[in-house]
């Protein structure tokens, strides 16, 4: 759909909120056809939806847009990626971060960092494409990002433009890819934490959580990067509010601080599997299975035997697992009800929604530990704890 086109059909829907405006854009196929009035007229009318939190800043980051609209239609450091595209692209995430998508690459943790860069440094996060598709490399703080050519020759076929742009050059940063990008390795906690660190923010804390208690396990971990239980990091130092925290590493303790943070306003990043990621709704997939089980024995008119429940929870918890503690989510809220069933609200592949239910102490199994960061430099933060 040409872009003209597109802006008449937003002058008859009116949307009012940068959400509104996002879910409208949905609904039109843009092709990358468009004048330059077209751009001007569009851009207008999605800064004047740009309202409550970093409303200036998102109105900002939607000007910086119209510069990438005139670097043309391609870029010679990303030929497979079509401008317009990631323009258009770049004004949803923009208005509504959470779209950011990584598909079927092992982007996780470049989605989580973009997902928040856009959604508090909205014009870094376009800067961050413009100096990408300009130059062909970029910097955030200290943080410099330049993609090798694999990436930056790559036509991605199930992931948005504007994602793979930033979402692969983030990770490029420290990890030089081969041939097959499907292969990613999954962001570790420390090159997590040094994305954070070295992106500027006021403070970074992070708590790796992952026990290596066997051979098995640990060569998973050293797939993660993790080297060890109990690895705490933070920058530039340990805000007073945690000093006093004690065994921050345990899964249940870590847990709980990661609560705590989320509660006093920072910004908290979870390690947990992706299948429960991906598993929403109000049913416990564990006991789900369980039921069924129960069900299946009862159609036959038996009483199911212990041993047969026992194996229907193991099996359901090893599927749970699946690959591993493997995904990073952008955490919401953490809850932990009086039955001592946990569920996270999150934001993991392109949508913000509420993990299913499941026992605290499976999910404690199958959870790495968190990585959070403040505005604030330690002795500020510190102050603002309650």
């Amino acid at each position: 759909m040409h872009l003209g086109v597109v802006v008449q059909q937003l002058s008859l829907v009116k949307p009012t909120t940068p959400q509104a405006f996002a879910n409208a854009m949905k609904m039109y196929p843009f092709t990358g056809a468009a004048r330059p009035k077209d751009w001007v007229d569009f851009l207008k009318r999605a800064e004047e939806c740009c309202i409550g939190g970093h409303a200036v800043d998102k109105r900002n980051a939607l000007a910086r847009i119209l510069g990438i609209v005139q670097l043309g239609a391609t870029s010679p450091h990303f030929p497979q990626l079509k401008v317009p595209i990631v323009a258009f692209q770049l004004v949803m995430r923009v208005l509504e971060p959470r779209v950011v998508e990584q598909a079927g690459y092992g982007l996780c943790g470049p989605a989580t960092f973009a997902v928040h860069l856009a959604k508090t440094r909205p014009v870094d996060y376009v800067e961050l494409a413009f100096h990408l598709l300009k130059s062909g490399k970029a910097k955030i703080g200290t943080l410099d990002i330049a993609p090798n050519e694999i990436v930056r020759q790559h036509n991605p076929q199930q992931i948005p433009d504007a994602d793979w742009l930033i979402l692969a050059s983030v990770r490029n940063s420290d990890e030089k890819l081969g041939a097959n990008l499907a292969q990613y390795g999954g962001t570790t906690f420390f090159a997590m934490v040094d994305w954070l660190k070295r992106a500027g923010y006021g403070t970074v804390v992070g708590a790796n959580a992952i026990k290596l208690s066997s051979a098995m396990d640990k060569l998973g971990a050293s797939l993660l990067g993790a080297v060890g239980y109990g690895m705490v990091q933070a920058y530039p130092s340990m805000p007073a509010c945690l000093a006093k925290v004690n065994n921050l590493e345990d899964p249940r303790i870590n847990l709980a601080v990661a609560g705590a943070l989320l509660n006093n306003k920072w910004k908290v990043f979870l390690m947990i599997t992706e299948k429960l990621a991906s598993s929403v709704g109000n049913v416990d997939p564990i006991e789900a299975a369980v039921g069924a089980t129960r069900q299946a024995y009862q159609l036959m008119n038996a009483v199911p035997p212990p041993q047969a429940i026992a194996q229907a929870r193991s099996l359901a918890i090893a599927n749970l697992a699946g690959t591993g503690t493997n995904h990073w989510v952008m955490a919401k809220k953490i809850t932990i009800s009086p039955n001592n069933k946990v569920s996270v609200v999150r934001y993991s592949y392109g949508t913000k929604d509420a993990t299913a239910p499941i026992d605290l102490d499976v999910f404690l199994g199958i959870y790495g530990g968190f990585v959070a960061i403040h505005d604030l430099n330690p002795t500020a933060a510190s102050a603002a704890w309650h």
